[in-house]
């Protein structure tokens, strides 16, 4: 199952879109470290464009490195939580994803337990059944990763209307220079 919003074979979330400003996809994964980082720095220009309506922001959270979290499967089950969120109301990407980044665990992981409580503290939204149902956990194996392991080769990656962003990722405002030149 797809989020709202998404078709069956779309691999992203859309959570906001522009008649005029360039389309910003951006590749994540939740266990990663440089992602973190990434959210940081980039996040909150991210979240701003994408409300004011100037670009067209997809989120891809990719199960990436759920082989390497032990046990297995973090990446996807953070994502999935941040999804469950979303799919109440896209606007609860932002303060879900953030949550994540900023408790993100070591190669360990979080029991879904303490990853409900991570989202919930931060949206207000009881995700207790979709995580535990792992509801968006099959379109994320099976559509976005796909997709994701084609297109960029790792993450963080940024593509902005189709060409992937080659600057300092961790420098503020880098990439809403290179949105607002594009």
């Amino acid at each position: 199952m797809a989020p709202p919003g998404a078709s069956a074979d779309q691999p992203y979330l859309e959570l906001s879109t522009s008649d005029d400003g360039p389309v910003v996809d951006v590749y994540l994964d939740f266990l990663c470290p440089h992602c973190q980082t990434f959210d940081a720095t980039q996040g909150p220009d991210l979240e701003e464009m994408a409300e004011a309506g100037e670009i067209t922001l997809r989120m891809h959270p990719r199960p990436m490195l759920d082989a390497t979290s032990s046990p297995a499967g973090y990446s996807g089950r953070a994502a999935n939580a941040a999804l469950c969120a979303a799919a109440e109301d896209p606007a609860n990407w932002y303060p879900a994803s953030a949550a994540l980044f900023a408790q993100q665990p070591g190669s360990a992981g979080l029991p879904d337990e303490e990853l409900i409580g991570i989202v919930e503290e931060a949206t207000s939204v009881d995700i207790s059944d979709c995580q535990a149902e792992g509801t968006y956990l099959p379109w994320l194996e099976q559509v976005v990763e796909p997709e994701a392991q084609q297109a960029v080769p790792g993450t963080p990656a940024v593509l902005i209307d189709g060409e992937q962003f080659s600057g300092d990722l961790t420098s503020s405002g880098s990439v809403r220079k290179a949105v607002e030149a594009a």
